[in-house]
């Protein structure tokens, strides 16, 4: 904010004669310089005002993107639930199936084993 060509000093012990110290300056030395980190002070404001509100901007998708990917995974568990269930039912309709089909082939079976009988008892007879 200012320019500084040299600095001079010396030390001494403080004495306490002083309360307040106060540098005097001329009137307008100062002035310029304050407009001038006035100005620096404002760009500086407005360009962290826009780094928050891209953030904020940010922040905002972040949060919308977390929502919708719970959403996602809360879809997806549904939908693991039901292929659960599915496959459940699939092993319950094959055991179902399993148990009607051994039926079915055991009654074909004694079916043709009476079909046999009754062959050897006609061959016996001379019928056929």
């Amino acid at each position: 904010m200012i320019r500084v060509s040299s600095i001079e000093k010396e030390y001494s012990p403080a004495t306490g004669d002083f309360e307040n110290f106060g540098k005097l300056v001329l009137k307008g030395e100062t002035d310029s310089r304050l407009d001038t980190a006035a100005e620096y002070l404002k760009d500086l404001v407005v360009g962290v005002n826009k780094i928050n509100e891209n953030l904020g901007g940010l922040g905002g998708k972040m949060d919308q993107m977390i929502e919708q990917q719970d959403q996602m995974l809360d879809k997806q568990d549904q939908m693991l639930d039901k292929q659960d269930a599915t496959i459940g039912e699939i092993q319950a309709l094959r055991t179902d199936l399993k148990g009607y089909m051994d039926m079915r082939f055991k009654r074909i079976e004694a079916d043709l084993s009476e079909l046999k009988d009754m062959k050897v008892a006609l061959k016996e007879k001379g019928l056929i």
